[in-house]
């Protein structure tokens, strides 16, 4: 499995890592303790004297642990807590609201076809909050 990052660079990837797309900022910041461009601006600021390597260890010793490996019910209990998170953390953050709206996840596992785990109705971008009132 590969996923395209930022960077001009394709880098293969553990299928039970988690990916974040969209705004990977949050989660970086929340779990990593740093997102990428933070540590990018560290280094061009000429104060870190260290390398790459030292910066990255010395942030990451405190960082919270990702799951790797979870029964079902709790990894999209996982999902879910993340995507909530990012659109909260959007709604706040100095940029632009590039996330929201009703959460949808699906799920296909080794037994069973695809199948939705939450899904938003049909007209959930239509309905205005009087409507939701009555």
């Amino acid at each position: 499995m590969f996923k395209v990052n930022h960077y001009p660079e394709i880098t293969p990837v553990l299928s039970e890592a988690p990916i974040f797309w969209g705004v990977p900022q949050i989660m970086e910041r929340l779990v990593f303790g740093f997102d990428s461009p933070i540590i990018m601006e560290i280094l061009k600021s000429g104060k870190w004297k260290g390398t790459v390597e030292e910066l990255i260890d010395l942030v990451v010793r405190n960082q919270l642990i990702t799951p790797r490996l979870l029964p079902i019910r709790e990894a999209i209990d996982w999902v879910h807590t993340v995507i909530h998170t990012t659109i909260r953390g959007t709604k706040f953050a100095n940029w632009p609201h590039w996330c929201g709206g009703p959460i949808e996840i699906a799920v296909i596992t080794s037994d069973r076809p695809f199948r939705w785990v939450r899904h938003k109705r049909m007209d959930a971008a239509i309905i205005t909050s009087e409507e939701l009132r009555s």
